[in-house]
């Protein structure tokens, strides 16, 4: 599986871009919210749980696409499903 992070746990250039480009979306939404009173804190609660629904929405349908064969017959290698199947600890 592809990682964003190199062996030292430093960001991959890929994961740098991302995270800008992300972190560019952000701004303007925490600022709009911080100026209607929203605190900081509260916001993020918000934007972690947003994301957290977002990954499990978008893992659930890559495997309904990839992980059963019926459906796509040049799905990958059974690893990386299974790896998406187990819960994370």
């Amino acid at each position: 599986m592809a990682s964003l992070f190199e062996q030292d746990f430093k960001y991959t250039a890929r994961a740098k871009a991302i995270f800008k480009e992300l972190q560019g979306n952000l701004l303007p939404i925490y600022l709009e919210l911080i100026e209607e009173g929203f605190s900081p804190r509260e916001i993020t609660v918000l934007v972690n749980t947003a994301a957290t629904q977002t990954e499990n929405e978008a893992v659930q349908e890559w495997q309904e696409v990839n992980c059963h064969p019926q459906s796509s017959p040049s799905a990958p290698l059974p690893t990386l499903c299974e790896t998406l199947r187990t819960p994370q600890a």
